[in-house]
């Protein structure tokens, strides 16, 4: 899973592998197309809580809250995706 990879090991393979993997939003996962206006309050609802994983550059879908692969704010390099 992505939350036991060091920061920099994470690239666009291992982001496209876990969008593959379908797992569903909950409270400690949540998919963003793009960053929110108010995406200080997500991030502090997570460090509020358990943490987790904001996953920025993949929609969701609205009734399953499934991710919608692939990842599509994100270009597929390597600094693309660690940003």
């Amino acid at each position: 899973m992505l939350s036991s990879l060091p920061f920099d090991e994470i690239g666009y393979p291992q982001l496209d592998e876990f969008c593959q993997s379908q797992i569903k939003e909950d409270l400690d996962l949540d998919y963003k197309a793009q960053i929110p206006k108010d995406f200080e309050r997500t991030m502090c609802a997570f460090a509020n809580t358990q943490g987790g994983i904001i996953f920025i550059g993949v929609k969701e879908q609205e009734k399953t809250r499934l991710p919608i692969c692939p990842p599509t704010g994100i270009n597929g390099d390597a600094d693309a995706a660690r940003q």
